[in-house]
């Protein structure tokens, strides 16, 4: 705590400080000085009151779990000989036995209690342990997350709904919660499940630039298709986002992959210019200094480029930079009209920059070069330079129809678009570009009012809107909804629900291009089952992760080991120490988690620890540690879920 500066007067004054629950010591310093006088003292002060306790809990426990309370009980007078100590809890969580108990002291010291908890729910639950003794009293109050420790399962359904026709949509019942939800989505063309990609982009657990732009342009893009919640609640998120961007941009103005990375990425600098205008043309306050210095960055970068058939869709990254420059108002004509005329164009880049020429208020030049451009993209065999996928070209090629004002093809291309994002996995480059499309279609198509009724439960509600998309909330534990249309053409609906596996349920392990193994050794290197660790042992999480494609280099692997609640992790980087990144890109090490992201060559191995300890005395979740390639669905790996506890020492 720092105090002051104060004046004083003749005399002397005193200051009060209160202080949290503590026990040891402080030290106090003051200074003082007036003129050239001036003088200091200093003094360590110890820290205790008669009657003391100090509960502790786990960062955060999931639902099912039980975990015993540590509480320990400081007698620090001779009077305190007995002290009776009870805990409260309010939210989701119970005590399981009794919530009293007394202590006794023979001279002055700390006693041991412990209480044993069931989360019984998600939320914020409240744990207040309070003792007295000898007319003294002490109370101290943890604040901790209850959530369920299982991942949330999203399912989308979609039909085609004709005029007057009626469509059922059916699902299991189940609880209504924070992470559950079902929701009925009425479009009148060909669009994107918006809620469902809002869950995704809001719950994403990876952040390299690229990711974190991609996350940016995205509920930028369908924030106004959203309910009035969830828009507010993509608007707070934007912000946020730009804050974690601007610690990655570098002296030169573009962006780097990853936080300490020297070299700037083109792609992503792209995607983190365009997020930012954007964001800035929604009205959010974006750096002037930070938009500025990456306006420079291109406008260099479009300078110095030359072709170069040795790097696939090097005039696509090209293209993508005079895109965003003329999104800013700063388009580069010359290198524009260069690019276009310039030999064996690729595909993507002939649609990227079509887009570049409608933003500069040129359509006739874009539509010229669209009428020979196909949209039958080829798959990428890996993500590459620009983390690509056909869904991402066909998205852009999506957004240069509509700038066109080509809307028929629009509306085929968008069909396209959403028949290939219909799986429930999304990757974020395909979120982004998507989105974008799909934004400036609904601002373009204009079918008349959505009209339609929906039954749940024999309860009719109607649905009537002007916009060209609208949602509706589902009851839950409906188990279903009949849509019929009423409008004058057809409805494209898509039922979207989101629920969580209730507690117990395990993963099964499964590979697909990868193979993973996970072992836990003690500190003296003997094996140890993770089933069951006596409170307080020190061991290492050992997980080794193979390429057995005979074909396929990976790139762009992320590993994800998410600790249970009773254990913690040992952050070797506080102390200086730690392995060599050179098996990895980048290690991201939170509260509850370590993430690797990494690349793998075909028939190779990597292996990754982590340092454990077994903390918390209780039962608790051993999630699936899980590995997954971010640009490729079909390539992933985890390991069985289970159980983890920690027995009494």
């Amino acid at each position: 705590k720092f105090i002051g500066p104060f004046t004083l007067q003749n005399g002397s004054a005193t200051h009060k400080i209160t202080l949290p629950m503590y026990v040891g010591s402080v030290r106090v310093m003051l200074i003082a000085a007036h003129g050239a006088q001036y003088g200091n003292a200093e003094k360590t002060v110890p820290v205790r009151s008669p009657l003391m306790v100090l509960p502790t809990l786990p960062r955060v426990i999931g639902t099912g779990e039980k975990v015993t309370l540590p509480v320990n009980v400081f007698a620090l007078e001779d009077g305190v000989k007995n002290a009776n100590v009870n805990v409260k809890v309010e939210g989701p969580l119970k005590i399981a036995g009794s919530d009293k108990t007394s202590v006794s002291f023979d001279k002055p010291g700390d006693k041991l209690v412990k209480f044993a908890l069931d989360a019984t729910g998600e939320g914020v639950a409240k744990v207040t342990v309070s003792a007295e003794g000898n007319g003294h009293k002490a109370s101290e109050t943890i604040e901790i997350s209850v959530r369920n420790p299982n991942p949330a399962t999203t399912n989308i359904t979609r039909m085609m709904i004709g005029k007057g026709e009626s469509k059922h949509f059916g699902f299991s019942p189940f609880t209504a919660g924070p992470e559950q939800w079902a929701t009925l989505e009425l479009a009148s063309f060909p669009s994107v499940d918006y809620e469902g990609i809002f869950k995704f982009i809001k719950d994403y657990d990876y952040n390299c630039s690229e990711q974190i732009a991609s996350r940016g342009i995205t509920l930028l893009s369908i924030k106004d298709m959203l309910p009035d919640e969830k828009k507010q609640e993509a608007e707070k998120l934007i912000p946020d986002i730009l804050q974690q961007l601007y610690q990655r941009q570098l002296g030169s103005g573009g962006f780097a992959y990853w936080p300490g990375s020297p070299d700037a990425n083109s792609w992503v600098s792209s995607m983190a210019g365009q997020f930012m205008v954007m964001a800035s043309q929604n009205g959010f306050n974006v750096s002037k200094g930070v938009l500025a210095s990456w306006a420079r960055f291109q406008k260099k970068a479009v300078q110095d480029y030359r072709a170069n058939p040795e790097y696939p869709l090097w005039d696509f990254e090209q293209a993508y930079r005079l895109y965003t420059l003329a999104l800013k108002g700063e388009a580069e004509s010359g290198a524009m009209n260069r690019l276009k005329d310039s030999e064996n164009l690729s595909m993507q880049a002939g649609w990227m920059l079509a887009s570049t020429y409608a933003v500069a208020g040129k359509k006739n030049i874009a539509k010229d070069m669209v009428a020979n451009l196909r949209t039958d993209f080829a798959e990428y065999p890996e993500s590459g330079r620009t983390f690509g996928s056909s869904t991402r070209d066909k998205a852009v090629a999506l957004e240069t129809c509509v700038l066109i004002d080509d809307i028929p093809a629009a509306m085929d291309v968008a069909q396209e678009v959403s028949k290939a994002m219909s799986g429930g996995w999304y990757m974020p480059q395909e979120t982004a570009f998507a989105s974008k499309g799909m934004a400036s279609l609904a601002g373009k198509v204009n079918t008349g009012n959505i009209e339609a009724d929906v039954t749940q439960s024999g309860k009719v509600t109607p649905v009537k809107s002007p916009k060209s998309v609208t949602s509706l909330a589902l009851d839950t534990q409906s188990g279903g909804a009949d849509v019929k249309n009423n409008s004058g053409g057809v409805i494209y609906a898509t039922l979207i629900t989101s629920s969580v596996p209730e507690f117990g349920v395990k993963n099964d392990a499964h590979n697909n291009g990868i193979n993973m193994t996970v072992t836990y050794t003690s500190s003296n290197g003997k094996a140890l089952n993770p089933a069951e660790i006596a409170q307080g042992t020190d061991f290492t999480v050992t997980i080794t992760v193979s390429n057995t494609s005979p074909m396929r280099d990976y790139t762009n692997l992320a590993l994800t080991e998410v600790v249970p609640s009773g254990w913690e992790i040992f952050n070797d980087r506080l102390f200086g120490s730690g392995p060599s990144s050179s098996s990895y890109s980048y290690r991201d090490i939170r509260d509850d988690r370590v993430i690797w992201y990494f690349d793998l060559s075909r028939g190779r191995s990597k292996t990754f620890k982590v340092k454990m300890h077994a903390a918390y005395e209780g039962e608790f979740t051993l999630p699936s540690v899980k590995c997954e390639a971010l640009y490729d669905a079909h390539v992933s790996a985890n390991s069985a879920s289970g159980t983890a506890k920690v027995t009494a020492q």
